[in-house]
């Protein structure tokens, strides 16, 4: 590979990571204010929809998110070693080097939020189940 077509690849995984983060943002956030409105459009949810909800849309959304910014940063880290062994890679190892570093603290800063979030929502649910059922 030569460096103008490593460099094209560096821009291209970065884009496509963010473009993927922004829209995965965007439906865990959707997510979130379902539970958190108990409503979609103008039905009302059950605490057990609510709750499927959040197991099945919301937490599989969150580490998908986490794990895709690791993998993203894990291929770009491996850019460098794909340039052949005569063209000085220093410079472009630096480079793919940063830009995995931020989806690595992408990834973790990711992580604490949506724990901190997965916390709320389930303790959110567990007072919307007492409130609609009487009990737990």
């Amino acid at each position: 590979m030569e460096f103008a077509s490593a460099i094209l690849l560096l821009i291209i995984a970065l884009w496509a990571s963010l473009s993927a983060k922004a829209a995965a943002f965007e439906n865990i956030n959707k997510r979130r204010d379902i539970i958190l409105t108990g409503k979609i459009g103008t039905d009302e949810l059950s605490p057990d929809h609510l709750r499927l909800i959040y197991e099945s849309d919301w937490r599989p959304l969150a580490w998908g998110t986490i794990i895709t910014s690791a993998l993203f940063g894990l291929a770009v880290a491996l850019i460098p070693f794909l340039i052949s062994d005569t063209f000085d890679r220093r410079l472009l190892a630096i480079a793919c080097w940063l830009v995995a570093g931020y989806f690595v603290v992408a990834g973790v800063v990711t992580w604490i939020n949506m724990r901190k979030e997965g916390r709320m929502l389930e303790a959110h649910l567990n007072r919307v189940a007492v409130d609609k059922n009487g009990k737990r």
